[in-house]
């Protein structure tokens, strides 16, 4: 389980207070006024060392082209899904590099409230992470067969452009197809979502992002 971000402020108050007899007065003082100190510290105290981390590559335009392929040919793209995806690449992404990832839900980020993509963002950078290339979208989607059932699961990006003042992100799911298709009872979908700035999301929807250098 991932500590929230006022756990990890105990933890790192507790290990200050271990050196409280060794540091400098003035030191203390600086931590004790500027608290922005502890918050820039926060990452070293990071909880992803018990998450699964997954690595992402980006690498020719030919394996690109390939991947979007496969997307357009095995996954369920709903209408939505759609627009977002031929808009986000309609250039083909390539030679971006490696990129590692971790699902977090906003909660576990001390968002207890719901929140703005704005929001969300800043206090991911708090814990050393940021939001994904977009090459991260389909390569996740592709690598994640297993998805439960009914899950829904974010990716933090940066909103694309659909047309006619809408923005989107994007999200993956499981979900049955028994309403669309009567031979096919679930299937891996990649759907779009509210990309607008003023849009809030709930602190139990879980997220991947990029792990910060």
């Amino acid at each position: 389980m991932l500590k929230t971000h006022d756990d990890l402020m105990a933890d790192f108050m507790a290990e200050v207070q271990k050196l409280a007899s060794d540091l400098p007065p003035a030191v203390m003082y600086g931590l004790m006024k500027h608290p922005g100190i502890i918050r820039r510290a926060l990452p070293l105290w990071h909880p992803w060392h018990n998450q699964e981390i997954l690595t992402f590559e980006c690498s020719s335009q030919h394996r690109e082209e390939s991947l979007l392929g496969q997307v357009r040919r095995d996954i369920y793209l709903a209408r939505y899904g759609a627009r977002a995806f031929e808009a986000a690449f309609a250039i083909v992404p390539m030679h971006v590099g490696k990129v590692s990832t971790v699902r977090v839900k906003l909660h576990q980020l001390g968002l207890i409230e719901p929140c703005t993509q704005h929001t969300m963002r800043k206090r991911a950078y708090e814990f050393g992470l940021g939001t994904c290339p977009l090459f991260v979208v389909y390569h996740y989607r592709l690598r994640y067969k297993n998805q439960p059932l009914n899950e829904m699961l974010y990716i933090s990006t940066d909103p694309v452009d659909i047309g006619g003042g809408e923005y989107s992100l994007f999200r993956l799911s499981n979900q049955s197809m028994k309403d669309f298709d009567e031979t096919r009872y679930n299937k891996l979908w990649l759907d779009g979502c509210y990309g607008e700035d003023d849009f809030k999301y709930d602190p139990d929807s879980e997220w991947v992002f990029a792990l910060r250098d």
